[in-house]
């Protein structure tokens, strides 16, 4: 592995002002590396490295600063688990993670630009995700295969559903077919959808709310997306099924909390 210190200043210049060369492509040759763990007051530099595991691959902890360029990171649960004091910025890089690509359990900061974030993001600590541009961050359900369509019998069919104001709502045991969205979230709006088929034409959910959406047990599909967050609130997912993109365009996260499924 490659290490060069870094130091404060170039954490704060590099979230601060972001990168002014553009990103260079993955297809350069990645050398191999072991997973990560950095602890104390360690100040690590990851360069064109390649790190496969079926647990958690970089892992920082204590006051170590982690600056991650031009990488691949492919693992079975964490991507990048930050749970320390110390940040850590990706640049140019594909972090996948099993569990989520990135989570946030410390009170450090991690910056992220130019790189594709495949298992979304999810914060514990009182640390933050910062998106600095250009970055793709997708969810990555932790198995996929193929599901049955057909809603249950018992659903009530209602028509496009959008949630305004500061309020929280929960709807249950539906089915919603829309030629257009088929639910937005605005305004402050907090929403539960439970156990509910959703068929769209555009996206199946948008949010464009500092709300959290939460879906349980549902199946989601969009033929544009299967859920757009263009907003700063968080959805988040358990044991559902999503047929579609799941795209971030907002300050929110994807949070994957288990069980769900990406349709084929």
């Amino acid at each position: 592995m490659q290490i060069k210190p870094v130091g404060r200043l170039g954490i704060f210049l590099l979230s601060t002002l972001g990168w002014l060369i553009p990103g260079q492509s993955l297809a350069i040759k990645l050398k191999k590396a072991e997973p990560i763990v950095c602890q104390d007051e360690q100040q690590l530099k990851v360069t064109k490295r390649l790190i496969e595991t079926n647990g958690d691959a970089v892992v920082v902890g204590g006051s170590c600063t982690v600056v991650i360029t031009n990488s691949k990171i492919i693992a079975g649960g964490f991507g990048v688990r930050a749970i320390g004091q110390g940040d850590v910025v990706i640049r140019n890089s594909v972090i996948e993670g099993g569990k989520n690509a990135v989570m946030v359990g410390g009170t450090g900061d991690v910056y992220a630009k130019r790189s594709v974030l495949r298992g979304g993001v999810r914060k514990e600590g009182n640390g933050n995700f910062y998106d600095k541009g250009d970055n793709q961050i997708t969810a990555q359900a932790p198995r996929r295969g193929r599901v049955e369509r057909k809603p249950p019998g018992d659903l009530k069919r209602v028509g496009p559903f959008v949630c305004r104001g500061t309020k929280n709502i929960r709807i249950s045991n539906c089915l919603i077919r829309a030629k257009e969205n088929a639910i937005t979230v605005t305004k402050g709006c907090s929403l539960t959808i439970d156990r509910c088929w959703l068929f769209a034409g555009q996206n199946a959910v948008e949010t464009q709310s500092d709300g959290v959406v939460k879906i349980r047990r549902s199946y989601i599909e969009g033929r544009r997306a299967a859920v757009v967050i263009r907003g700063k609130g968080d959805v988040r997912a358990k044991g559902s099924t999503f047929n579609g993109r799941v795209q971030k365009r907002g300050k929110g996260n994807f949070q994957d909390e288990g069980g769900n499924i990406a349709a084929k």
